[in-house]
């Protein structure tokens, strides 16, 4: 069965390595001077800003479906602003190479790397957010959610944060011990050492008579 929400981790980790290869092939291209890694690079960070809108237009699919409880709806929530910080340093990128590829201004290159070096940065951040969701907290694996559904949190038309407390069941009047009254014991069971000792006292008895 066609789940849509099992999209996000293959788009996003696609961002990732798309968006990853842009940024080496640009400070490899400034490195060694190469015209043709920067070519390389502003492809892929064309690419990598179509991949990054997709990675969010699946991320709010995946939490509105995915049961979570509320420690990993916290993450969740620093995840996806993540996400969209993200998504906006790649499309300054990719606009700002598409806008200055007739006319480069040296005296910026390294205001871009240092933005694409920073964006990096989050996406790692992100990634580990990520993987803490699921590998702590079970977020998206089928077990764990049939566990979580209908329990601690839940998506719908108003989000719900539930915390559930199990009260203690008051006993009635009727149940309640009078005054002079003992609690009602459960009857202790015999040991094995006492009936072996009520069998040894008859079998003495038995001898002496």
């Amino acid at each position: 069965m066609f789940e849509i929400h099992l999209l996000h981790p293959k788009v996003v980790h696609f961002t990732i390595g798309i968006f990853g290869a842009a940024v080496l092939f640009e400070i490899i291209a400034a490195l060694i001077k190469k015209e043709s890694l920067k070519h390389a690079a502003t492809w892929n960070i064309y690419l990598a800003a179509l991949s990054a809108a997709s990675s969010i237009i699946t991320s709010l699919l995946a939490e509105s479906r995915v049961p979570h409880n509320e420690q990993a709806h916290e993450i969740m929530e620093t995840h996806e602003t993540l996400g969209y910080v993200i998504l906006g340093i790649i499309l300054v990128l990719a606009i700002w190479r598409l806008l200055l590829r007739n006319r480069p201004l040296q005296k910026l290159e390294s205001l871009y790397l240092f933005i694409a070096i920073l964006g990096i940065g989050l996406t790692i951040y992100s990634g580990y957010l990520g993987g803490e969701m699921v590998y702590t907290h079970g977020v998206g694996v089928a077990p764990v959610s049939k566990l979580l559904q209908s329990k601690d949190h839940e998506h719908g038309e108003e989000t719900t944060h539930m915390n559930q407390t199990v009260q203690p069941e008051e006993k009635t009047e009727d149940e309640q011990p009078q005054k002079g009254e003992l609690p009602e014991q459960s009857p202790k069971k015999s040991s094995p050492n006492t009936f072996t000792s009520i069998t040894t006292q008859n079998i003495n008895i038995n001898e002496t008579i």
